[in-house]
């Protein structure tokens, strides 16, 4: 709520606000309006300032992804799995996405192969077998972790077709 009024004071006529802010009562003179002006105008130009900052900064990180890799020392591997559905390529790629190092996870299930891209300084590619072995599925040639294997749904089991 905002009140204005005038008052007067050694023959000078001011305006003064009467502002309730969550039960509180300001009053705001013309000397404090000045002042909340004047830091108005300070801070609209560092505002200004701070984001063309920050829109160079993210411009200068959108390079192409061959540069990228080359930089931030990614790898690539591919292992063959057991894989023979989408609710098996679902659960696979969400897997490794918890895995330290993986940027991204792409299963092909017609031809069962999975890529896998990752930061070398983070993980290896037989940590990563790994990980796809404790999901349930074979990687390479390791076979899958028996106690995951038996909780995979019958649909994803390997006896059956891919489909």
């Amino acid at each position: 709520m905002r009140d204005c009024a005038t008052a007067s004071s050694n023959n000078k006529e001011y305006a003064y606000f009467r502002i309730n802010f969550f039960g509180r009562k300001f009053v705001m003179r013309p000397a404090s309006q000045r002042l909340l002006t004047s830091t108005m105008k300070l801070i609209l130009p560092l505002s200004l300032l701070a984001l063309l900052s920050f829109s160079s900064s993210v411009q200068a990180q959108t390079a192409p992804a061959s540069v990228q890799a080359a930089t931030q020392g990614t790898a690539t591997a591919q292992f063959k799995t057991s894989a023979v559905c989408d609710m098996c390529k679902t659960r696979i790629e969400k897997s490794l996405a918890y895995e330290k190092g993986v940027q991204s996870a792409v299963l092909d299930v017609p031809t069962k192969v999975l890529t896998v891209t990752y930061k070398a300084d983070k993980t290896t590619p037989a940590a990563l077998r790994t990980a796809v072995q404790k999901t349930g599925y074979d990687a390479d040639e390791l076979t899958a972790d028996a106690r995951a294997y038996n909780r995979l749904p019958d649909c994803c089991k390997k006896t059956n077709p891919v489909h």
